[in-house]
């Protein structure tokens, strides 16, 4: 198995948008092929044994979270008196007990792989989690900035001729750039006003809200890349010292 990365996202996407094909199994390894016999410099990769199991953690927390507040958006559509309120209400009780446990796990499992990324401002067990659950190896990637690009933070170019312009890439790991969403929000709430300063500039530049947040989330996966980068403990198994 290689790499397949670019500055935008991965190639096995870019072939397969190319084609205006369906993802699928056999479309995903037809266009795997292809992109190994066009990309002979593809790096191999590595598996890293904690991968998996934060994968596990960090999905199905994801996935008890989204239930959790649609449970409770559905209590609170349901009249005072409803009976089905008895039904949901030990529901969410259960969902919020599981997540405390879940988030006690995944708090223990990074500390044990990499705590310094917990001390970075804005960032909590959970994001930290999805950190190293998506990236695996932080040295596969070439630089900081194709970690950005990885993440679907930096910009893209779009148009042609002279109608070039850069637009927020829609591309790149979804769950890293909502990692990196995270932590911006947490920091403009948080950081006595300088990532709020931050955007005031970009928008006196004339940037919209979203494209400076877009910078900002830019600059918070150059931080976290770094801070992975070297971090890296010799004694996890996959990773090179």
């Amino acid at each position: 198995m290689y790499e397949l990365l670019t500055q935008d996202t991965s190639l096995t996407s870019q072939y397969r948008a190319r084609r205006g094909r369906k993802k699928s199994d056999v479309v995903d390894a037809e266009n795997v092929a292809r992109a190994l016999l066009a990309n002979a410099q593809l790096p191999p990769l590595h598996a890293v044994e904690h991968q998996r199991e934060l994968q596990e953690l960090t999905r199905t927390q994801r996935r008890l979270s989204e239930q959790l507040k649609a449970s409770r958006g559905a209590l609170k559509e349901l009249a005072a008196g409803s009976s089905v309120r008895e039904v949901l209400q030990p529901v969410i009780e259960i969902l919020v007990d599981q997540l405390k446990i879940l988030r006690q796990q995944i708090r223990l499992r990074v500390k044990d792989i990499m705590p310094a990324l917990l001390d970075v401002q804005g960032v909590g067990p959970i994001v930290v989690g999805i950190l190293l659950a998506e990236v695996g190896n932080p040295k596969r990637f070439a630089s900081a900035n194709h970690f950005a690009s990885y993440c679907g933070a930096a910009p893209v170019e779009r148009g042609s001729g002279q109608n070039c312009r850069m637009q927020v890439n829609p591309g790149g790991n979804r769950r890293l750039n909502w990692a990196l969403h995270i932590v911006a929000m947490v920091r403009l709430g948080n950081d006595g006003g300088r990532s709020k300063t931050f955007l005031d500039k970009c928008r006196l530049r004339g940037k919209s809200q979203r494209s400076a947040l877009r910078v900002l989330k830019t600059y918070i996966a150059r931080e976290l890349f770094s801070v992975m980068h070297h971090n890296i403990r010799a004694n996890i198994e996959g990773l090179s010292p």
